[in-house]
C-alpha cells in the first residue's frame, strides 16, 4: 500500500505539490501575504491547465496577453480587457471583463477545469472574430480591386473608342482631300483644251483675214 501511495507521488511534479502546500497553510492561518501566495498559486494551476491552448495561439496576434501580476490581488491575464482573480473565499475563480458599463461576470466556478474549459471557449470566439475581421477586409480589398479594375478598363475603352474616332476622321478627312485635288485637276485639264480651243480658233480666224486680203 505504501508503494503506491510512494508511486502516485513520484508521479507528480514537486511544483504542484509545492503550490497545493502553499495553498493549504494559507487556508489554515490567516496572514495576508500568504493569502496573497495562495491566490497565486490557484492561478498558476490554471495557467498550467490552459499552456496547450495558450501554446497553439498565434503568436503575432497580441491581443492576448496570459501573465500573472502581482499587486493586492493576483490576477491571472488573459488579454488586455479581461482577467481572472480569485473571490473572496480564496477557492472561487471569477472570469472578469473589464466594460465601458463596468465589470462583467463572464464565469464563476471553484472547479479549475471548469474556469479553464470557459476562457478556453473564451479565446477561441476572439480568434474567429479576428479571422472573421481579416476575412472582411479581404472581401473589401477584393471588391475595391474589382472596382478600380473595372474603372480602369472603361476608361481605356473609353480612349480606345476615342482613338478609332479620331483615325476614322482622319481618313475621311484624307480621303475628302484627295478627292478635292482629282476636281481640281480635272478642272484644270478642261480649262486648258478650252484655252487651246479658244487659241486655235482666234489663229484660224486671223490666217482667214489674211487671206482675204
Amino acid at each position: 500500500m505504501s508503494k503506491n501511495k510512494d508511486n502516485i507521488t513520484n508521479d507528480r511534479r514537486l511544483s504542484d505539490v509545492v503550490r497545493e502546500r502553499r495553498i493549504v497553510a494559507a487556508e489554515r492561518e490567516d496572514v495576508v501575504i500568504d493569502m496573497k501566495e495562495a491566490d497565486k498559486a490557484r492561478l498558476e494551476l490554471l495557467m498550467e491547465e490552459l499552456e496547450p491552448l495558450i501554446n497553439d495561439v498565434d503568436q503575432e496576434d497580441d491581443r492576448f496577453d496570459f501573465s500573472i501580476s502581482s499587486g493586492e490581488q493576483p490576477r491571472f491575464w488573459i488579454d488586455s480587457v479581461t482577467h481572472v482573480h480569485m473571490g473572496r473565499d480564496r477557492r472561487t475563480f471569477r472570469f472578469v471583463r473589464d466594460s465601458r458599463l463596468g465589470r462583467v461576470v463572464l464565469a464563476e466556478d471553484s472547479d479549475l477545469k471548469t474556469i479553464a474549459g470557459q476562457i478556453g471557449n473564451y479565446v477561441a470566439d476572439r480568434v474567429i472574430e479576428r479571422e472573421k475581421i481579416i476575412e472582411g477586409d479581404l472581401e473589401d480589398f477584393k471588391d475595391y480591386y474589382s472596382r478600380m479594375t473595372n474603372e480602369s478598363l472603361g476608361r481605356n475603352i473609353d480612349q480606345e473608342e476615342t482613338d478609332d474616332t479620331e483615325v476614322l476622321i482622319d481618313e475621311k478627312r484624307s480621303q475628302s482631300g484627295s478627292a478635292s485635288m482629282v476636281i481640281a485637276i480635272i478642272w484644270f485639264l478642261i480649262g486648258g483644251v478650252l484655252g487651246l480651243a479658244l487659241t486655235v480658233n482666234y489663229y484660224d480666224e486671223i490666217i482667214a483675214f489674211i487671206q482675204s486680203v
